[in-house]
């Protein structure tokens, strides 16, 4: 069996191999490079290579069946959504939820959103994607992008740095009123654990004081780039990590707090800016989103006497 289609807005300018890939998720890669390879997938009627930029309104014939959907089984829970139009979605992801999921039904962020967005189940339509990843114990803001070409382009201003991103952290120890880290940083694939070294690639984290007792600070962070664990390396190099980071972290004070309720990293995706003017995103320059404290983070706030911090 055979199937034919023509290219939309999700897809073009994307390579062929990815488009083909993200469409027939369960075809091996090896399959996918023959046909194409052996001239059995076309474009327009004529041989293509895998990296071909796919062209709007392109017709597509690929030498196996139609593709169809595997729709996530319904969402466990809901989102708490911050901003929604027909491009984006700006959701405040809990503590504890993966951004996306490693296997078929999984809980996570984007698995929630297709619930959101029913007229994503075409098979040839794009996925919910996710623009930033948080890791699954850090809270906040995060974006997810429901087709192609707003995709591309927020990835783009993420990678150009042109969004401005701040978290809010409760760290050990008296934090400086400010401090920047401009130290590179490199992961381990193996063990996932990221270290400062000069083999890695370049990352800048700026924070400034908001609070302290001398024990612990509350510090506004600035990721100027967006590397993993950029954030809870920095500060722990810096002699400031993360309260509840059981990674980096101190496990002593980690364990004092926990009987406090603290269960987890004290990070949260706090608010994103967008430029002026707003790049690929014109609708949105100088627009400010931001993702309210989880219950966790106002405990501690409360607890410490710095409830008026809420209202900045």
């Amino acid at each position: 069996m055979s199937f034919e289609f023509a290219v939309t807005k999700d897809h073009e300018n994307r390579r062929l191999d990815k488009t083909l890939h993200s469409i027939w998720p369960r075809l091996s890669s090896g399959e996918l490079m023959k046909a194409i390879r052996k001239s059995r997938v076309r474009v327009n009627g004529r041989k293509a290579g895998c990296d071909y930029r796919l062209v709007r309104d392109d017709t597509i014939y690929v030498p196996w069946d139609p593709p169809s959907v595997d729709v996530p089984a319904k969402a466990k829970a809901s989102l708490d959504v911050v901003y929604r139009d027909r491009d984006v979605l700006f959701v405040n992801k809990p503590a504890g939820l993966l951004s996306q999921s490693s296997r078929k039904n999984e809980d996570s962020v984007v698995t929630r959103a297709w619930s959101l967005f029913e007229e994503l189940n075409n098979p040839l339509r794009m996925r919910p994607a996710a623009v930033n990843r948080l890791d699954r114990n850090t809270s906040g803001l995060m974006m997810i992008a429901t087709n192609g070409s707003a995709l591309r382009e927020l990835q783009q201003m993420f990678r150009e740095n042109l969004l401005e991103k701040h978290y809010l952290a409760v760290v050990a120890g008296r934090a400086p009123s400010k401090g920047i880290i401009d130290e590179p940083l490199l992961k381990d694939p193996n063990t996932n654990i990221v270290s400062v070294d000069k083999k890695g690639k370049p990352s800048k984290t700026c924070f400034e004081l908001l609070a302290t007792n001398g024990e612990i600070s509350i510090v506004d962070i600035e990721l100027v780039t967006g590397r993993a664990h950029q954030a809870r390396v920095h500060l722990a190099w810096a002699a400031l990590p993360l309260l509840g980071d059981m990674k980096y972290g101190i496990p002593e004070l980690n364990n004092k707090w926990r009987n406090k309720g603290v269960k987890r990293q004290m990070l949260h995706s706090w608010s994103l800016k967008f430029p002026v003017p707003g790049g690929p995103f014109s609708r949105f320059p100088g627009q400010v989103y931001r993702a309210p404290l989880s219950r966790d983070f106002k405990m501690i706030l409360t607890f410490l006497g710095w409830e008026s911090l809420l209202d900045n």
